[in-house]
């Protein structure tokens, strides 16, 4: 029995605690909320408790600050708050610089207090900006939206002052030797006024008085490069402007690393740094290009390419195949052109014919095709000619042919067809353009001879055998009248002799023996004759004479 009393007595005690911790739970009233460093962006809560028009009409945020003035670098803070009659809403107030939407950072932090009392909720928002910076200058205000009602606070002026800050500073500037120009300086507070000072090379410039800002400088023109700059004067202190380097114009500086990058048969590619400027954009270049004379003494013409500039990099094009060249680049400016580069020396290289062989014929010889042509101009070989490349074509069958020559044979494969024949020539860098097709009939088996094309060689080539042809028959019949004389004169000496042309005269023969000598001794004092014997004259009538003969020694 008396455990059972113990039991309820400590059942009653344990009951009565937890009704009193329940009864003794203290309701917070305050909450201070703390926005973090993040950007937050707030959502329009549009609460489902609508307020009576009375109560809209005075929900109002309260007075506070109009402005604030304070220097850079120090810490400030501003508040906005109102009373809102209904303790079931939960609006929010957002903050608002220059009418755009303001949000915390590490340079600013937004803190938000709300308390409850007697039915109704006060909401304050407290903006701290720890070190104030010119950028923070501008007009704060607060917005609350209830019942889809816009309730915004006064605006609170946060005014930075400081050292003088420059809007706009010298610039540099290219000009024309002893040309006009002007600079500008503006600089502003708060506080203000302030006022600007000219500066030429460190020192003021004369006849230059200070003046508020903004304030420009108009220099009638140098010849040398200047700097210029201002400082801007307040209350706080001086502020100085960044140095504005004034650069005369001049012509270019010559180009560098003039460089053959590619070269072909007909052009080459040019690239080259160019020099500086002087000051002045480089709109156009000049490519100097001269061909290589090839003999002490001969003239050749410089060639001029005028390019648009950049890119740099530049083709000449139009130029012989193995060609050496000598070239040269210049640039310009508004002024005018740079001193000429270094001349460097390049050739192209050797390409295919730039035309086909002329006056293709075709003949027929028994079973063979005897095929010609004439060489491609000289100037359009562009290169050193390798021979020739002879195509050949009858139905669906192709023959190529190489030859050294201007003429070769090609064996018939088959009759009563027609062939097609064209040619081309051909250099180390390959075959070039391909002539015209000639096409030929090539009767059947039976027929036999030499059948010419039916398009003849002609031209200057057939004039020449006309007269090569003429020049041989009157060769060969003077051969035959002079034939003939030889034959009519007998005589030994009718023919190419003494009596060439004299066939009805003739003169008499002497005859003679050494049978006896006269005057050796005339031999010896003279030295004249060998010596001299008895003779016989014989006419062409039989009489005969004694003479005396003299003998050569």
């Amino acid at each position: 029995m008396l455990n059972s009393g113990w039991f309820v007595v400590v059942l009653l005690v344990i009951t009565a605690c937890l009704l009193r911790s329940s009864l003794s739970v203290p309701q917070s009233n305050v909450r201070r909320p703390t926005r973090s460093s993040e950007a937050v962006v707030i959502p329009r809560h549009l609460s489902p408790i609508h307020l009576s028009k009375d109560q809209l009409r005075q929900l109002q945020f309260k007075p506070t600050i109009h402005s604030i003035e304070l220097s850079e670098g120090h810490q400030t803070n501003f508040n906005c708050s109102i009373d809102i009659p209904d303790t079931r809403l939960e609006p929010i107030i957002v903050w608002k610089k220059n009418d755009k939407d303001l949000s915390a950072d590490e340079h600013m932090v937004i803190n938000e207090l709300q308390t409850f009392s007697d039915g109704v909720t006060s909401l304050t928002s407290t903006v701290i900006i720890k070190k104030v910076q010119r950028a923070d200058a501008g007009e704060y205000h607060c917005t609350l939206s209830v019942n889809n009602k816009t309730r915004r606070s006064q605006s609170i002026v946060l005014g930075v002052e400081g050292l003088p800050g420059f809007i706009h500073e010298p610039e540099d500037l290219n000009v024309t030797r002893n040309t006009n120009f002007t600079l500008t300086c503006v600089a502003r507070g708060p506080p203000e006024p302030v006022s600007i000072r000219w500066f030429n090379d460190g020192k003021p410039v004369e006849g230059k008085e200070e003046e508020m800002s903004p304030s420009r400088l108009t220099v009638e023109g140098v010849d040398k490069k200047n700097q210029y700059s201002c400082e801007a004067h307040n209350a706080k202190g001086v502020s100085t402007s960044r140095v504005a380097t004034i650069n005369i114009k001049v012509l270019p500086s010559p180009v560098t690393n003039l460089t053959v990058t590619a070269k072909e048969s007909n052009k080459l590619m040019l690239s080259w740094v160019p020099g500086h400027n002087g000051f002045s954009s480089i709109t156009s270049c000049h490519v100097r290009v001269k061909e290589m004379s090839q003999r002490k003494g001969e003239v050749t013409i410089t060639r001029l390419d005028n390019v648009t500039v950049p890119p740099f990099p530049c083709e000449v094009s139009g130029l012989k195949a193995m060609t050496w060249y000598n070239m040269s680049v210049s640039c310009s400016n508004e002024l005018g052109a740079s001193p000429l580069s270094m001349w460097i020396q390049n050739s192209t290289t050797e390409g295919v014919p730039s035309s086909y062989p002329r006056n293709v014929t075709v003949q027929l010889n028994e079973s063979w095709l005897v095929i010609k042509w004439k060489p491609p101009p000289e100037d359009k070989i562009n290169g050193i000619l390798r021979g020739y490349e002879v195509i050949v074509k009858h139905g669906t069958d192709e023959d190529r042919v190489h030859t050294d020559n201007t003429t070769t044979l090609v064996p018939v494969k088959e009759f009563n067809t027609t062939y097609r024949v064209a040619v081309a020539a051909r250099t180390q860098a390959g075959s070039g353009m391909v002539s015209p097709e000639v096409r030929f009939d090539v009767p059947p088996s039976d027929t036999s001879g030499v059948i010419p094309t039916s398009v003849p060689d002609t031209g200057l080539p057939h004039v020449v055998s006309v007269m090569v042809g003429l020049f041989c028959a009157i060769s060969l019949l003077l051969i035959i009248i002079l034939g003939t004389l030889c034959v009519r004169n007998k005589t030994p000496r009718s023919c190419f002799g003494l009596e060439f042309g004299s066939a009805g005269k003739s003169l008499a023969i002497i005859q003679y023996t050494n049978q006896k000598s006269y005057s050796r001794n005339a031999v010896v004092v003279t030295c004249e004759f060998g010596s001299v014997v008895e003779g016989r004259l014989t006419s062409l009538d039989g009489t005969c004479v004694k003479v005396a003969v003299k003998t050569m020694k």
